[in-house]
C-alpha cells in the first residue's frame, strides 16, 4: 500500500488547488453572502463541523478535484473545494436542513446532488485506499495482531454491522428488515490492528446473515483458493473454517479459555472500529434519508476517509462504548471439520503453552 507516498505527492499540488478555489469563494461570497469555512472557522470548529481537518481536507479534494469540476458555465456553480465540505457536513450530521443553514444560499436539491456527485468521486477511490495486505506485508499485518493479545497468524478482523436506511419501497421493506425490526443495511467490514478497513462489501439488506454475506463475497473466494496467508477472526456468526476462527462456546481447559480470551481481544479492534468509525460520520449512525443507490455509495466513500484520515494521523474523539467482546450463543453455521482440526491444534500448540497474562 502507497497511501502515504500517494498524500506526499499530493501535497503541493493542494495548496495550488485551495488558492483557486478561495478565489472563486471570494467573488460567490460578494454574489450570494457565502463565506468560505476554511477561513471564517478555529481549526477545532473546522474539525467539529466537517469531521477532517483544514489540512486533511485540503489534501483529499486533490485526490477528487478533477471529477468535481464543472464543464457547464451556465449560472453560478458551486466551487469543488465548497460542494466538498457541504457533503462532509452531510456525512457529520445527515441533515440536508443543517448543511443548508450552516452554508446558506444552497437548496436542498442542490445538496442532495452534490451529495451524490461528492460520494461517488470519493468511493472511486476504494481500490487506492481500502485493500487487504498483500504478501509482503502480511508478516508486519501478523505481528501487529499478535501484539495485541499474543493471537499469531491474524490478518483482519471481520465483522457485520447495520446501517439504517429509508425504506426501499413496500415491496422490498422486509428484505431490508434486520433483527431488530430495523430497516438496515448490513455491511461487511475487515480491518487491520491499526483500525484500517481492508476489505467492504456494501449491497446486501439488513436481513441477511453475515456468514451468507461472507460465502458470496470475493473475499472469501480468495481464501478458498489460498490467495491470502493468515486467519481472519470472526464471532459465532461465521463458522470455524481453516481461514476464519471462532471463539469456543464451552471452554473447559485453561489453554481453550485463553484462546478464547486472546481471540476476543484481538476481534474486538472491529468492535471499537465500528464505534469510532459511526461517531465520526454520524450520518451511519442515524438513518441514511437518501436513494438506496446513493446510500450504497456513501458507505464506501466514509470508509475511503476514515482510512484516509487514519492514515493522516488525523485523530477524533473516540468512542468508547465497544469494549465488551460478546458473543453469539451459539453457531449459524456449521463449523468445518480442517476449522475445527486447526483450531484444536493451535490450542495444543500454543495456547496451551501461553501465560495467562
Amino acid at each position: 500500500m502507497n497511501y502515504l507516498n500517494q498524500l506526499n505527492r499530493f501535497n503541493r499540488v493542494a495548496r495550488e488547488i485551495v488558492d483557486l478555489e478561495n478565489e472563486k469563494i471570494i467573488i460567490l461570497r460578494r454574489q450570494l453572502g457565502w463565506n468560505n469555512p476554511m477561513n471564517s472557522y478555529s481549526d477545532n470548529e473546522f474539525k467539529t463541523r466537517f469531521r477532517l481537518s483544514k489540512e486533511s481536507a485540503i489534501n483529499f479534494l486533490s485526490f477528487i478535484i478533477e471529477d468535481l469540476k464543472r464543464t457547464s458555465k451556465r449560472g453560478l456553480p458551486v466551487p469543488p473545494l465548497y460542494e466538498f465540505l457541504i457533503v462532509l457536513r452531510f456525512y457529520a450530521n445527515d441533515s440536508f436542513q443543517i448543511v443548508s443553514g450552516d452554508l446558506v444560499n444552497i437548496s436542498q436539491p442542490s445538496i442532495s446532488r452534490s451529495v451524490k456527485r461528492v460520494s461517488r468521486a470519493i468511493a472511486k477511490l476504494k481500490s487506492k485506499f481500502i485493500s487487504m495486505p498483500l504478501n509482503d506485508e502480511i508478516d508486519s499485518v501478523q505481528q501487529e495482531f499478535a501484539a495485541i493479545a499474543g493471537f499469531p497468524g491474524v490478518v483482519g478482523a471481520i465483522d457485520g454491522t447495520h446501517i439504517k436506511i429509508l425504506a426501499p419501497g413496500v415491496q422490498n421493506r422486509e428484505r431490508f428488515r434486520d433483527r431488530k425490526n430495523n430497516i438496515s443495511l448490513n455491511i461487511q467490514v475487515v480491518c487491520d490492528a491499526k483500525q484500517l478497513i481492508t476489505n467492504i462489501v456494501s449491497r446486501w439488506p439488513g436481513s441477511v446473515h453475515d456468514s451468507r454475506i461472507f460465502n458470496n463475497s470475493e473475499l472469501c473466494a480468495k481464501f478458498e483458493n489460498k490467495e491470502i496467508r493468515g486467519w481472519l477472526l470472526g464471532d459465532n456468526g461465521y463458522p470455524n473454517r481453516s481461514y476464519i476462527l471462532t471463539p469456543l462456546i464451552h471452554a473447559n481447559t485453561m489453554a481453550e479459555k485463553r484462546y478464547n480470551k486472546s481471540h476476543c481481544k484481538t476481534r474486538n479492534i472491529i468492535e471499537r472500529l465500528f464505534g469510532q468509525w459511526k461517531r465520526r460520520f454520524p450520518c451511519i449512525n442515524t438513518c441514511l434519508n437518501t436513494k438506496l443507490s446513493t446510500t450504497l455509495t456513501i458507505t464506501i466513500a466514509v470508509a475511503v476517509l476514515w482510512n484516509f484520515t487514519k492514515l493522516r494521523n488525523d485523530n477524533f474523539i473516540e468512542n468508547n462504548n465497544y469494549e465488551n467482546c460478546i458473543e453469539s450463543s451459539e453457531n449459524s453455521f456449521p463449523d468445518t471439520s480442517s476449522g475445527n482440526a486447526i483450531r484444536r491444534r493451535l490450542i495444543e500448540t500454543h495456547f496451551s503453552n501461553m501465560s495467562n497474562n
